[in-house]
């Protein structure tokens, strides 16, 4: 990774930081002293091209999700469903 990568990434997260948490602190602050109690759990695929949060527009501590592997769980039918 070259010097202008890192400094792309550091530009993306400033810019992240003061447009998407700059008006919103308190959500964040909400679930750092309360903790996180989200309602959805979501298995996805390991992949650079897809954040659920983002594409289902959740709110930080709405969702978690559990990253698997592509191909690398069991089918319903296997474990007894669909």
């Amino acid at each position: 990774m070259a010097i202008k990568d890192i400094d792309r990434l550091l530009g993306g997260f400033r810019r992240f930081q003061q447009a998407y948490y700059g008006g919103r602190r308190e959500p964040v602050d909400l679930l750092v002293r309360e903790g996180q109690a989200p309602k959805v759990m979501g298995v996805a695929c390991c992949e650079s091209r897809v954040e659920p949060a983002i594409i289902t527009e959740c709110d930080p501590g709405d969702l978690f999700i559990a990253s698997a592997r592509s191909n690398g769980h069991s089918p319903a039918s296997a474990c007894g469903g669909g």
